[in-house]
């Protein structure tokens, strides 16, 4: 029985010296692994926040999918009064555009009527001068120089 608390007492003592052992060994990786086990908490609070971030992205995609339709809606809606509006400012224009070729073309047309009219308006203007003329020269010359006037004149059959 001896040999036998013998070997129990050596096996504490062992078990103490494995036990001292291993506490330093724990102590020596504590040392070592503290500052990873720091990082790893930084880690871990950077992630949480990186997934924080995320789960805001989603949210705000998931209210941005719910507003696309609505925008797209307003925006073909602003696109066709849009166009309406391009064809009635393109309707005006080619409006416009036939005007005045019209007027480009009568113009000649116009000019070449308005001769005969600019020679009778010449005419009545000169006819107007001599007629207020004679208006201020005193009666008995006024029938002379009538006279005279009419002789100046084309003659114009009656009628």
């Amino acid at each position: 029985m001896r040999k036998w608390r013998q070997n129990q007492a050596r096996a504490v003592l062992d078990l103490a010296g494995v036990n001292q052992h291993n506490n330093t060994e724990c102590l020596l990786l504590r040392d070592t692994l503290g500052p990873y086990i720091g990082e790893r908490g930084a880690e871990r609070q950077a992630h949480a926040a990186t997934q924080a971030r995320q789960e805001e992205g989603k949210r705000q995609i998931d209210a941005l999918a719910r507003q696309l339709p609505e925008l797209r809606t307003q925006f073909s809606t602003a696109l066709e009064s849009t166009r309406e509006q391009v064809a009635v400012a393109r309707e005006r224009a080619s409006v416009t555009a036939r005007r005045a070729l019209r007027e480009l073309d009568q113009e000649p047309t116009l000019r070449q009527k308005g001769e005969p009219v600019a020679v009778q308006q010449a005419r009545l203007r000169t006819s107007l001068v001599v007629n207020r003329e004679l208006l201020l020269l005193p009666v008995p010359r006024r029938w002379r120089m009538a006279g005279a006037r009419r002789a100046a004149l084309p003659y114009r059959r009656p009628g």
